[in-house]
């Protein structure tokens, strides 16, 4: 598992991210590796309109990369292609600004 997903928490947090399995030298699964994790919300204007937030998962940190334990996650699952593509714009935007600042 190396790809792009909707990660569901068991706190019922969504977000997206590249997941990656971390096994031990048997191929045994020690952990979950979230690299670039956004929390996702459904935000309305008022009016029947929706649009989806993109917010850091955790903006106190400047980790990429989070190892997270097997029974933190409720469900995974495959994003929609236009969410996928919005993500890896913010990816994208948020990398250059850090490239810029240093």
């Amino acid at each position: 598992m190396d790809t792009i997903v909707i990660v569901v928490l068991k706190t019922e947090t969504h977000l997206i991210c590249k997941l990656q399995e971390i096994t031990d030298e048997n191929k045994k699964g020690i952990c979950l590796l979230m690299t670039n994790p956004y929390k996702l919300s459904l935000v309305g204007d008022g009016t029947d309109n929706f649009h989806i937030r993109f917010d850091r998962w955790c903006p106190y940190s400047i980790d990429t990369q989070y190892k997270i334990p097997y029974d933190s996650v409720l469900a995974t699952g495959e994003c929609d292609p236009s969410l996928k593509e919005a993500y890896l714009s913010k990816i994208q935007v948020s990398n250059n600004i850090e490239e810029t600042n240093e």
